[in-house]
């Protein structure tokens, strides 16, 4: 598979996707346009064949890579921690390109990929709309399409298995994800007025910064608008006064935030209206 362009930088600072799957909760907002999750029927190893019925009633991660990309191979010791620490609670397929049937089960050796992994189809990969890798998709318990996140910017989320962060309020509480930025762009009529709460990468989408930046929540791909919640600037404190640093908007661009807030529409696309934000660290 053509290795895309999206394909960025993994492991910048800090990096955030899966922390994100492991310490949301619930979140008691229901979509009434909710999109399945494509079905499949998938090769594995020897005879092996892998279809979404078998993961139900469970999280399933999906992870389309290829052995030989690079920008994988960074995300590849992420993916294996998150599998060793599933303990049965959710579910990680793989979905490979590039590598021959014949070949999985060495190329598995190899590398020392224990969790499971099948070959991917030109099928499967347009009806998920994978348009390179690496390429996250979260499938809830119910079976819908709850999150995805894409190379580049969006794979920046991913958390280095090293850091203790990844196991803050336990590595299973993937019970479901909360409203994903993909739910919010697919079906922003349901949320319309409705308490949420989401996370993704703050970007700023105009050139200039003053007087009036935009800013957005994105998970690489989907890009939701978020109105800000701090001052651009501050003032300095009065000479002979103690100094003390406020937080502004530029404290979060480029991070990964969560946010609850209200959803609202804007000339016919979601806004969210800020109620409480934080960096996920």
């Amino acid at each position: 598979m053509r290795k895309s362009h999206i394909c960025g930088s993994l492991f910048r600072k800090s990096i955030f996707l899966f922390i994100t799957l492991l310490t949301i909760l619930t979140v008691p907002v229901s979509s009434s346009a909710a999109l399945k999750a494509p079905d499949f029927s998938l090769q594995g190893e020897g005879d092996t064949v892998y279809r979404l019925a078998d993961f139900k009633g469970k999280p399933l991660i999906l992870f389309f890579f290829s052995f030989s990309c690079s920008h994988c191979e960074k995300a590849m010791p992420v993916v294996k921690e998150l599998y060793k620490k599933s303990d049965s609670r959710y579910s990680i397929l793989g979905v490979v390109y590039g590598t021959p049937k014949e070949e999985l089960r060495y190329k598995k050796i190899e590398t020392g990929t224990k969790f499971p992994v099948a070959i991917g189809t030109e099928s499967v990969r347009k009806d998920y709309k994978v348009s390179g890798t690496p390429y996250f998709w979260v499938i809830g318990t119910d079976g819908t399409l709850k999150e995805r996140f894409i190379g580049g910017k969006g794979a920046e989320m991913i958390t280095p298995p090293r850091s203790p962060s990844l196991l803050k309020r336990g590595m299973g509480v993937v019970e479901e994800l909360r409203v994903g930025l993909f739910e919010l762009s697919s079906d922003h009529k349901s949320y319309e007025g409705k308490a949420i709460e989401t996370g993704g990468l703050l970007i700023q989408t105009t050139l200039s910064y003053f007087p009036k930046p935009v800013f957005m929540l994105t998970n690489g791909v989907d890009k939701i608008r978020i109105l800000p919640w701090l001052p651009l600037e501050v003032a300095p404190s009065p000479k002979g006064l103690k100094k003390q640093r406020k937080k502004v908007m530029s404290d979060f661009l480029d991070k990964y935030v969560n946010i609850s807030g209200k959803v609202v529409l804007e000339d016919g696309k979601p806004l969210i209206e800020v109620k409480d934000a934080k960096i996920s660290e």
